[in-house]
């Protein structure tokens, strides 16, 4: 009876979302994002700081209300970290160059959303606060991006959590380069 219980336990335990890691699954294609990073930046040696996360609750990520008790999804990694983790990545790969030192432009974020709403479909959101800063300071463009994105999948599955979290990060970033404001 007792072993019952606790296979119980495992199983039930098993099958929650809690602590996984953030993992990069864009499913939207990313040639054009990266067309419009390489343009944006024009090779300039770029800095990114650390986002800050200023959700109230950092460890939050996403949420299934398709029974009676929603379940919740929460993950133990830095939620801005990996936002400007992603944008390093980004830029790398459209040809920017990312520094430490003798940065032309530095970039910095707050994260204000960073969700995915799960009943019939995945919705996933973020919003960031982004500043570009020349490397004396001087704030050259700042403002607040948002990408959402929208997708089917197997409920209640990492996969399908990363997946819309990824693509409204691409979004996101999209917005965040083309902002015709964003003149560098």
């Amino acid at each position: 009876m007792l072993r019952a219980a606790l296979v119980l336990l495992l199983a039930l335990g098993a099958s929650r979302l809690d602590g996984i890691p953030l993992r990069w699954k864009p499913t939207d294609d990313t040639s054009q994002l990266l067309s419009d990073v390489s343009r944006t930046f024009k090779l300039r040696k770029v800095k990114v700081k650390p986002f800050t996360d200023m959700r109230e609750d950092k460890q939050l990520i996403g949420r299934n209300t398709e029974d009676e008790t929603p379940r919740t999804v929460t993950t133990q990694d830095d939620v801005g970290a990996w936002c400007s983790t992603q944008l390093s990545g980004l830029l790398r790969e459209a040809g920017v160059p990312v520094v430490d030192e003798g940065a032309q432009l530095v970039i910095s974020g707050k994260v204000t959303r960073f969700m995915v709403d799960e009943a019939e479909t995945y919705r996933g959101a973020i919003a960031m606060l982004v500043t570009v800063q020349d490397a004396k300071g001087k704030q050259l463009w700042s403002g607040v991006v948002t990408g959402e994105s929208k997708r089917w999948g197997r409920s209640y599955k990492a996969d399908n959590y990363m997946e819309a979290l990824s693509d409204a990060y691409v979004r996101a970033a999209t917005a965040f380069v083309t902002d015709p404001k964003l003149s560098l």
